[in-house]
């Protein structure tokens, strides 16, 4: 009997996972012709100018990626506002439906951000790799990260969906509390929505600035070089490309840390589901 039902459920699962790929198409579609029209005239620049300048605006277009699952999630239940009250009395848990959401957000942000880094490699290798650049010295720093990329590309892809999921899961819980206010506050109630985002991040960090973070998470160091370090940017076949400091991470980097913001990200998960299943209004 809890085999069937195991089965049912995973059933039912799929299903809302194929209805976001539907419902959200139009989105993937968008944002990854955009990328590609945007991201093949970068290369046409680079392999032209050899500026710099693709690669900066390629290696932009990565970092905005860390807030693509906050958007996707925020369109994606704005969009659900159509299917009110079917999705909202539909016999699943707030958490089911909010995670096929996550699910479908994180598979089409993995896509766009897999074409964005092979452009964004091709890009650098045109710029600088191949001896011919011709840009401001400021933009060598991409070097700088393309190296630390080639050597810790798994952590570098576990720290970007780290922060996609908990920017993603705050927001999710923000958008469901906001809308408690619908009543009090109708139309200007979305006014909270970037005030409470704003507090609520400054409140996590004035909170890993202190001493007792430090004690409790403050573990595992892992053995990356810090921004200080001097290293080298370049292969020694491009050894004009002298040493300079920098890196992309800013400061020590720990599992603690990395398990501390996956065990937030599942609370405010939790608490949106929550919320949700208290038929909350989309």
């Amino acid at each position: 009997m809890n085999e069937w039902s195991d089965i049912t459920i995973m059933n039912a699962w799929w299903c809302l996972f194929r209805k976001e790929f539907r419902l959200m198409r139009a989105y993937a579609i968008t944002n990854g012709l955009l990328l590609l029209f945007g991201g093949i005239f970068a290369i046409s620049m680079a392999n032209s100018y050899h500026h710099g300048l693709s690669s900066l605006v390629l290696f932009i277009a990565m970092i905005w990626h860390s807030v693509y699952l906050l958007l996707y999630m925020f369109k994606s239940l704005r969009a659900e506002k159509k299917n009110t009250p079917l999705w909202l009395q539909s016999p699943q848990s707030g958490w089911m439906l909010i995670f096929a959401k996550f699910a479908a957000g994180l598979v089409m942000m993995g896509g766009s951000l897999g074409v964005n880094l092979i452009l964004w490699l091709w890009a650098v290798h045109l710029d600088f790799l191949t001896g011919l650049y011709q840009g401001p010295s400021g933009l060598r720093f991409l070097l700088s990260f393309h190296s630390q990329f080639m050597q810790h590309w798994g952590l570098l892809a576990l720290e970007s969906v780290q922060c996609a999921l908990l920017l993603a899961a705050l927001g999710c819980l923000i958008y469901f509390i906001v809308n408690i206010c619908k009543y009090v506050l109708r139309g200007w109630r979305w006014m909270l929505f970037p005030i409470l985002i704003f507090i609520t991040l400054h409140l996590i960090v004035r909170f890993n600035d202190t001493s007792f973070y430090n004690t409790l998470f403050h573990w595992g160091k892992l053995n990356i070089p810090e921004f200080s370090t001097l290293f080298s940017i370049a292969p020694s076949s491009h050894a004009h490309f002298s040493q300079m400091p920098g890196s992309f991470f800013v400061g020590p980097l720990y599992w603690g840390d990395i398990l501390y913001r996956f065990f937030l990200t599942a609370v405010f998960f939790y608490a949106a589901g929550w919320l949700l299943d208290r038929k909350v209004e989309v």
